[in-house]
């Protein structure tokens, strides 16, 4: 679980915690989540899912071949995600943003164009094969 905050609406946030009276503090994201799978569906990259009891051995190996270096921590966060609860921005900091996680993540994705790394139906392919290859059933053509 993912949100996400539009930098218009985390600018337009700060600006009123800034110049209105605000005390406290306030979580600010925009509504509506989206899965770990369904952003890197989103930005055209394949998926594998692994069981969560397997999460720190598979970090391990992409650690030790220099893929990535995930920390313990995040591979949690990766693993489970986190939501915030909005209500107090709604109703006390009277802030609701113009823009939801999905739209955000959207135009994060376009901006930066990383969905034009993979098409959806490539990335599906990608993903049989990666499953095939990890669970010894051989590679599936694609």
């Amino acid at each position: 679980r993912l949100q996400f905050i539009h930098e218009d609406d985390g600018l337009e946030a700060l600006r009123q915690a800034t110049v209105d009276e605000h005390p406290g503090m306030f979580n600010v994201a925009g509504d509506g989540i989206i899965l770990l799978t369904q952003a890197a569906r989103r930005a055209g990259r394949p998926t594998v899912s692994l069981p969560a009891s397997s999460a720190g051995l598979v970090g391990a190996i992409i650690r030790r071949l220099g893929l990535a270096d995930f920390s313990p921590e995040q591979v949690r966060f990766l693993t489970y995600g986190r939501g915030v609860d909005t209500t107090r921005m709604r109703t006390v900091f009277g802030f609701t943003p113009q823009h939801t996680t999905p739209e955000t993540f959207d135009a994060f994705v376009r901006a930066r164009r990383l969905n034009r790394m993979m098409p959806p139906e490539r990335v599906e392919a990608v993903e049989d094969q990666l499953v095939s290859l990890l669970t010894g059933r051989g590679v599936v053509n694609g």
